[in-house]
């Protein structure tokens, strides 16, 4: 029940910040909400953390050992690391879940040193506060390395102020969601290591005016760009042609040029 309560609040969020940006999703969101950060929200108020220090999360299902947990957190200077086990348990690789910082340029780690070891940043979460229109709102400029292979669904969504993307080679997925409603991006320069764009990726990023989508990128979601009301000019594979109208949709001045 907990689980559910946590979801709806989530979707309720959501709904509301899409009306305070005038823009609805094309296709409604899927919001997953992990029981076992739940729990942690409901003791600590923002998640299982500590400064400069490990916190452990409850373990899963009914394992009281902790060295069987999923993840550990631990929030130090602007953000909250997120230490991931691979499926032999052994920690491997970090997604950086909270950013709490006022800087108008943020740059996102490409490593974390946990127990002498250096592990790469390979996921970026919901970095700002759901729903408040705030926590990411100083953001101007955004950076992120090479080593980040996923961006998640809604993670810079109230980014409101947000106006340039550096992306480094090595980013595959960019999920629904993650920069919707961004209404001040104006420029950004997509990878060639690009696999995915998700639905809703980019909706209502109405400061957008020329978007080149790599021949990498396999999979664009419904809605990807739409709302995008300064969009003039796209260039885009081929093989999109036949999606172009929900790609696209609410771009009433875009000017799209096909290629390969």
């Amino acid at each position: 029940m907990k689980k559910f309560i946590a979801l709806f609040l989530v979707l309720t969020f959501v709904i509301a910040f899409a009306a305070s940006c005038g823009k609805d999703p094309v296709n409604p969101p899927d919001v997953t909400v992990d029981q076992t950060t739940t729990k942690a929200a409901e003791t600590t108020g923002f998640g299982t953390t500590t400064t400069g220090a490990e916190a452990t999360t409850p373990p899963a299902e009914t394992t009281t050992e902790p060295d069987l947990d999923k993840y550990k957190e631990i929030k130090e200077g602007a953000f909250l690391y997120r230490i991931m086990r691979d499926e032999n348990g052994k920690f491997s690789h970090v997604l950086i879940s909270k950013y709490y910082g006022e800087d108008s340029s943020v740059t996102i780690p490409s490593t974390y040193n946990y127990k002498n070891e250096a592990l790469n940043v390979t996921e970026i979460g919901v970095l700002g506060n759901i729903g408040a229109q705030q926590g990411l709102t100083s953001v101007k400029e955004l950076t992120i390395p090479g080593t980040v292979r996923i961006i998640n669904s809604i993670a810079f969504f109230s980014a409101i102020n947000l106006e340039k993307i550096n992306f480094a080679e090595g980013l595959e997925t960019i999920s629904d969601m993650a920069f919707w409603c961004c209404t001040g991006l104006k420029e950004f320069a997509l990878p060639s290591t690009l696999r995915e764009i998700g639905a809703n990726a980019f909706s209502g990023c109405e400061s957008l005016e020329t978007l080149v989508i790599p021949s990498s990128v396999e999979t664009i979601g419904a809605g990807a760009f739409s709302g995008c009301t300064s969009l003039k000019t796209v260039t885009i594979p081929e093989k999109f042609r036949a999606q172009e109208a929900e790609i696209f949709n609410g771009c009433p001045n875009v000017t799209i040029n096909y290629v390969g």
